[in-house]
């Protein structure tokens, strides 16, 4: 529960981050093609974190994972441009994957991310999809990568932390169990 809460939470405020910093960057730029774009995120963000506030996790994570997935592979259909960005929440998501449901999950994640990646690709080449329909200036491609690497480091460190801290509950489990079991020893040597 703990760590899907929080990688929700930090993608949530990685997120949030780039709204506000797109129109510093790009003031050119109109605030509804800016929620046009960020809007949809942001709504899957807060609907996973109500499903953790009804205690369904588990639908949070896989609503988390699933829709942002849809909402990336929009973004590599409609904008060319924001490939980096879409390749990189791509690894955001088998990272959360992974951490959320373990290696299944990441591996699970990960061929759906390469298939859809090198599919739109190959669309793209054979101009089978239409030709992009957002652009991006370097402000707003400069924005779109520094969130979503934020986001990276995020949930590298997440991921870190919560799994030194089990490794030390299972050390003061086994010290705490190694100990009972040499009192148990000493107390029956003891009644011998």
């Amino acid at each position: 529960l703990a760590l899907v809460s929080w990688i929700i939470r930090l993608i949530f405020c990685t997120t949030v981050v780039s709204l506000v910093l797109m129109p510093l960057v790009s003031p050119d730029l109109p605030a509804s093609l800016i929620m046009v774009g960020v809007g949809p995120f942001l709504s899957v963000y807060v609907f996973a974190w109500f499903l953790i506030h009804r205690g369904a996790v588990r639908a949070a994570a896989n609503a988390y994972l699933w829709l942002t997935f849809l909402l990336q592979l929009g973004v590599l259909i409609a904008a060319q441009d924001l490939q980096s960005q879409a390749l990189l929440s791509f690894v955001n998501l088998v990272l959360s994957a992974g951490f959320m449901f373990g290696q299944r999950g990441a591996l699970q994640m990960g061929l759906v991310c390469i298939v859809a990646f090198v599919s739109c690709q190959i669309l793209h080449m054979l101009n089978m999809l239409p030709p992009s329909a957002l652009s991006q200036s370097p402000g707003t491609t400069l924005v779109s990568i520094f969130c979503t690497l934020c986001g990276t480091c995020g949930l590298t460190y997440l991921g870190t932390r919560f799994t030194s801290d089990a490794l030390e509950r299972a050390r003061t489990s086994q010290a705490e169990s190694e100990r009972s079991y040499a009192a148990l020893e000493r107390s029956a040597a003891a009644d011998a």
